[in-house]
């Protein structure tokens, strides 16, 4: 469960602006037995990014994080996430639009058990639209993330995960009312300190119907894959999913 906001100082059309986001949220397991239980965190990210218009459709930013990593039941993986990244937006310049956000990132534990971790991070969005009724979005993204010694190695693991992520998704509107959405991700989670690596794929297709004006309802399903070093750790799974997304 998690709640977010995002505030935004300056005219969309000024020469600068400033944006604050925050949230919380809470990951809670299922599991009897407790099993799972060392995972369960409650997570507070905020971040900061400044805008500098360059040019009518083009802006320059610096962006700021800390993320909040707070176990419930194990102290030693308690942590905060620093990041500083800049980048360059962009509006719709023949027919494409993006992000690109580079910098590095620190994640530093509370607690003397795990090593410190220092990596580059990165994020980049390029939304391309042949045509107004059909985009394609080509997004990538290195990032550290929680983790845990799914590998056994004990406290040689530090329990984050350095993980690189590239999706393409193709959007389609079929009617006024009906859209299709065709998605393919690769992700390969490298765990630090450990020699465990997984490699995701997931594809996904879905459906849109815009019932109302103010109502969207979907429905999805997605196929993941998992091939890790470690056996135990790979998996096949089927995912379904409806979803209704409302707005004011």
């Amino acid at each position: 469960t998690g709640v977010g906001g995002v505030y935004t100082y300056g005219a969309a059309s000024a020469l600068a602006q400033l944006e604050l986001g925050g949230g919380y949220e809470e990951l809670r397991y299922q599991n009897g037995d407790d099993f799972n239980k060392d995972l369960e965190r409650n997570t507070t990210p905020l971040r900061a990014t400044g805008f500098y218009r360059v040019a009518p459709k083009t802006r320059l930013l610096l962006e700021g994080r800390n993320t909040n990593y707070d176990y419930t039941n194990d102290d030693d993986s308690d942590s905060d996430s620093y990041a500083m990244l800049m980048g360059v937006t962009w509006d719709a310049t023949a027919k494409t639009s993006g992000t690109i956000k580079v910098g590095g990132e620190k994640l530093k534990y509370n607690n003397s058990t795990y090593d410190d971790q220092s990596n580059a991070t990165w994020e980049a969005g390029v939304k391309w639209a042949p045509r107004t009724y059909s985009t394609f979005n080509l997004s990538t993204a290195q990032a550290f993330s929680p983790g845990n010694d799914s590998s056994g190695s004990g406290n040689d693991s530090s329990g984050s995960i350095d993980a690189q992520t590239t999706k393409l998704a193709w959007n389609h509107s079929w009617l006024e009312r009906l859209s299709s959405d065709v998605s393919y991700s690769y992700t390969d989670n490298d765990y630090q300190g450990s020699p465990q690596q997984d490699y995701i794929d997931i594809v996904g297709v879905g459906l849109t119907y815009n019932m109302r004006r103010w109502l969207d309802i979907g429905v999805g399903y997605k196929y993941a894959t998992s091939d890790s070093n470690y056996p135990d750790n790979s998996y096949n799974r089927n995912i379904y999913a409806i979803n209704f997304k409302a707005s004011l």
